[in-house]
């Protein structure tokens, strides 16, 4: 999709000075070395006086692939888009970039301003914008809007030639490989039902057979609505022909405050008027509440859970009060909801448990095959999983791994900012290896692995003797239940009051608590040595997972569609 609105007038008349070789001053190139050409994806030859220092791309899947080959500090500017950590990869690495390039597009007084050495756009750029930065003599390099993920490799190789690191660029390459490798490895085997997926995208004619977007909805197994319904990209398709089709799920792009393809009304239309809604433990918005209960749409809690310390329970609650009689339903974990409910007449509530020990035994069934996690555990009998650890977590557990060598060590941090990582691994005094680096080789050399991406520890902690769940040092807990499905005993730090399931799990001794790494290493130490201990722990948490399900089966029978 093309990023940046028409130019104005003033830029306008810019244009057609620089066009006619009149009043405009050329920018200073700072590049170092020789020069070098180089043919963009237009077929240009493009004479690059040095390796540029000062690099200017002008949307945020350039700057994506810019980031690839070099680091920030060659970034002259950074779009709105790469600042946005909730569609952006790259938030973080942008956020120290002073420039910013707004959702309307570079301007002449930002290229002037910026000083680029080099300017890298797209086929979606006006070709008057390209003249402009050629008449102010600066290299310019077009790579294509990426169509596919081949298109998306040549445009990698094409930059990284630019900006003088074409081996960089091929080691980018590689390692989409090696991830895309992978998924073909862990997803072609299985025979399964594919889930069927909609985009609903700010881009509303995006997304059918044809686009990037469907190609990797092929490689991940999914399958595609548009495609189901019989479209193609660039088709509108109505919302009505895609609930025909059943999805699964929906993706939906995020809120930008520039829309100008009217996705926001699109988006609103097929996901406002629902026929039912279903609100999730804790979701209790009292707008949206209101509005469906004016519609006589049906509205459902689920997994919801009540404390007295809650604003319904007050005597000042009221209005919050009120919000409760807009359910048709709530189904709650424990008595206790049901009971104090009960006392400000909310009596259309049953007691069912939380569906979220349903979908972490759907998710140990689904669970990725890892060959270089299997292949990094190998034989070894003490594999300790940390997961969504913070540094006061990792200050305990990296002690202990770094004085007993029987031990491996796979961590897959909360944050994994490149900062974080850097942190981690200069506390280890073991040998360690990334797992976006990691190959057949190097992994059997490591007793650490570090996991630099998301997406893969509910697969993780199959792998481990041992689970640690981040968090309890700070705000509270993640998720235990991820880990305690797979029957291993589950570790976690001192606040964890607020979670019934880590309370249960405690009750249920499936799990420990800890408050210092004395604690950690005495308990850890008898999960070494006592290996009855480290059974009956191991069983105790599976069993509470496995005992507990059967929410989602409950509430599907209650439900009526």
């Amino acid at each position: 999709m093309r990023m940046y609105k028409m130019m104005g007038l003033g830029l306008a008349i810019l244009l057609s000075l620089s066009v006619t070789g009149c009043g405009v001053k050329q920018v200073a190139m700072s590049g170092e070395g020789e020069s070098y050409a180089v043919v963009d994806a237009t077929g240009q030859e493009v004479k690059i006086p040095g390796k540029p220092k000062r690099i200017l791309g002008n949307s945020a899947s350039i700057d994506t692939m810019l980031l690839g080959v070099v680091t920030a500090d060659h970034l002259v500017g950074a779009t709105e888009a790469d600042r946005d950590p909730a569609i952006s990869y790259i938030a973080e690495d942008t956020k120290d970039i002073p420039m910013t390039i707004p959702l309307s597009g570079l301007s002449m007084e930002l290229v002037t301003q910026a000083r680029p050495d080099l300017v890298v756009a797209s086929t979606y750029t006006k070709g008057e914008e390209l003249t402009m930065y050629r008449n102010l003599g600066i290299p310019v390099v077009v790579i294509d809007g990426p169509r596919s993920i081949q298109q998306v490799k040549d445009d990698v190789r094409i930059i990284a030639a630019a900006v003088g690191e074409k081996e960089r660029g091929e080691n980018v390459i590689r390692e989409m490989d090696r991830q895309l490798k992978e998924v073909d490895d862990t997803l072609g085997a299985r025979t399964d039902k594919k889930p069927v997926v909609y985009l609903v995208s700010q881009m509303t004619r995006y997304g059918g057979p044809g686009s990037m977007f469907h190609e990797l909805l092929t490689r991940a197994r999914l399958e595609n609505a548009i495609e189901k319904a019989g479209g193609a990209n660039g088709q509108a398709i109505s919302p009505e022909l895609i609930v025909k089709t059943d999805p699964d799920m929906l993706f939906v792009s995020t809120d930008r405050t520039s829309d100008t393809t009217g996705a926001g009304k699109y988006r609103d239309d097929f996901l406002a008027n629902p026929a039912i809604a279903i609100f999730i433990k804790y979701e209790f918005w009292k707008n949206y509440l209101d509005e469906l209960h004016k519609r006589r749409i049906p509205v459902y809690s689920v997994s919801s859970i009540f404390r007295r310390d809650q604003i319904f329970f007050k005597w000042y609650g009221g209005t919050y009060r009120n919000v409760l009689k807009d359910f048709d339903h709530l189904f709650v974990q424990n008595e206790t909801s049901k009971r104090y409910l009960s006392k400000i007449g909310i009596n259309r509530v049953t007691v069912v448990g939380d569906t979220r020990f349903d979908r972490v035994l759907q998710i140990r069934e689904e669970a990725k095959d890892l060959p270089l996690v299997k292949l990094f555990k190998g034989d070894n009998t003490f594999t300790f999983v940390a997961g969504s650890s913070w540094g006061p977590d990792e200050d305990l557990f990296l002690e202990y791994f770094n004085n007993h060598p029987e031990m491996k060590l796979i961590i897959a941090p909360h944050v994994i900012d490149e900062n974080h990582l850097v942190e981690i691994i200069s506390k280890l005094k073991r040998p360690y290896v990334r797992y976006t680096r990691a190959d057949e080789k190097n992994v059997l050399k490591a007793d650490c692995l570090i996991i630099d991406c998301f997406g893969l520890l509910s697969s993780i902690y199959r792998y481990g003797e041992i689970a640690y769940i981040g968090g309890g040092f700070g705000v509270g807990i993640h998720n235990t239940l991820e880990a305690a499905v797979y029957g291993i005993p589950v570790i976690f730090g001192p606040k964890y009051q607020k979670f019934m399931e880590a309370v249960q799990l405690l009750e249920a001794k499936g799990a420990y608590s800890i408050k210092d790494y004395d604690e950690l290493k005495t308990l850890l130490d008898r999960f070494r040595t006592d290996e009855v201990f480290l059974r009956e722990t191991g069983t105790n948490a599976g069993y509470y997972v496995t005992s507990n399900a059967g929410a989602t089966e409950k509430i599907m029978h209650m439900i009526n569609f």
